[in-house]
């Protein structure tokens, strides 16, 4: 069966996203919780969304603490973090103060999350820090002879390395067109079924 997805563009909002920097940063490792941190904070909470959106389709993802005030990362229920809604999560970061109007809250930037319980049947166990990449969508087809010779699936190949997409519906018609895309690695959960690989989550996509 062959996959195609129509090209759109994801606008980027709520505390996750940040602006894509003008130099891409590099790629991370294959691991992409291998490099220890920058400076911020690490700790352990339970990661929890809003039941459903309220005003202005607000709908918080947050990260309850057992002791102080749970923190805001981000204003939507966003896919990539969204998978480890009621589990305890290991995450590192910042806090951060939010410019113009933003809800009245303590706000977290996360840079990386990773299920503390990795034996739980969860779509993701680890999520990558924010990277801004350059590089070329393309279509990957199964090998022949395995249960996926008759699939394709979008990829993208940047720095030499070939990536995934997480979240295909964000693109289409994108085979051999070039593009800049603000993303996050994930790491798959071994309990799940999966073709293996590196996987990216794309934030956003614009054309090179």
């Amino acid at each position: 069966m062959r996959v195609h997805h129509p090209l759109v563009f994801l606008v980027c909002c709520g505390a996750c996203f940040a602006a894509p920097p003008e130099v891409p940063m590099p790629l991370q490792p294959t691991d992409p919780l291998a490099l220890k941190p920058a400076e911020g904070e690490a700790f352990e909470a339970v990661l929890r969304v809003d039941e459903k959106p309220g005003g202005k389709r607000f709908q918080g993802v947050w990260l309850e603490r057992a002791k102080g005030p749970k923190l805001l990362i981000a204003y939507r229920a966003l896919g990539c973090f969204t998978p480890f809604a009621g589990h305890r999560v290991a995450v590192t970061g910042e806090a951060y103060v939010p410019q113009g109007q933003a809800i009245g809250a303590s706000h977290f930037r996360v840079r990386t999350m990773k299920l503390v319980d990795a034996t739980k049947p969860v779509t993701f166990v680890s999520v990558g820090p924010e990277q801004a990449l350059s590089g070329r969508f393309g279509m990957a087809q199964g090998a022949p002879g395995s249960k996926m010779a008759d699939s394709t699936w979008p990829v993208f190949s940047a720095g030499g390395a070939s990536f995934q997409i997480a979240n295909p519906s964000v693109i289409a018609d994108a085979a051999g067109k070039a593009a800049k895309v603000t993303a996050r690695e994930v790491v798959r959960s071994p309990f799940m079924t999966h073709m293996g690989g590196r996987v990216l989550w794309l934030l956003s996509v614009s054309g090179d």
